[in-house]
């Protein structure tokens, strides 16, 4: 016989008759997962095996992003909506790619931190273009409620002949702002370094 449980049910002990939920079985709504586990193995907390954890990136069901894997694929839709889960501390073995590498290529959609923090952004940039660093380089977007943390974030411009007049940007979360940045706050140490000998109509911002 087939019995049909709602979600409810499934989430109740009184369900699961001879389960023992003292030695063998426990219900934790906290990993994500509100049915019955096994005490003695290790669980984590489901992050989503695909490029987002949910969502559809719209503004009424943004993309869910739990990982740093999921952040960096903000860039494959610079247009979408997107809202994080939980903190993200990144690997920061490697550069961080910012998000919005030019002012062709910007961030220009929606990203809600719910209050979370972004840690160990690190960024240690030489270049001879104009180029905008942080978490976000480049954003014509919204940006609210997301702090960063325990990151660096540095650019030095170093010379080009050719070139009279450089500028470059550089930001704990936008390097170069041109959207709308609300509750948020940086806690990075941030440097934009003009090389020797440069000429000195060129800009550090």
């Amino acid at each position: 016989n087939t019995m049909y449980l709602s979600e409810l049910q499934m989430a109740t002990k009184n369900t699961y008759k001879g389960f023992d939920f003292d030695n063998i079985w426990k219900l934790d709504g906290n990993i994500g997962y509100p049915y019955p586990i096994l005490r003695n193995v290790e669980h984590k907390e489901f992050e989503g095996d695909g490029e987002y954890a949910g969502g559809k990136g719209t503004a009424y069901d943004p993309y869910i992003i739990k990982n740093e894997k999921q952040l960096k694929n903000i860039t494959k839709n610079m247009g979408a909506h997107y809202e994080l889960a939980n903190d993200i501390e990144l690997d920061g073995s490697k550069d961080w790619e910012p998000i919005g590498t030019t002012p062709y290529e910007n961030f220009h959609g929606s990203f809600d931190g719910k209050g979370h923090v972004i840690s160990n952004v690190q960024i240690d940039r030489k270049t001879d273009k104009v180029e905008a660093v942080g978490l976000f380089g480049y954003s014509a977007g919204l940006i609210k409620r997301i702090g960063v943390i325990n990151g660096s974030v540095k650019l030095t411009v170093t010379c080009a002949e050719d070139i009279t007049n450089m500028n470059g940007y550089a930001g704990g979360i936008v390097g170069y702002n041109g959207g709308v940045i609300l509750m948020s706050y940086n806690g990075n140490k941030v440097a934009a370094i003009q090389a020797e000998g440069c000429r000195r109509n060129r800009r550090i911002f």
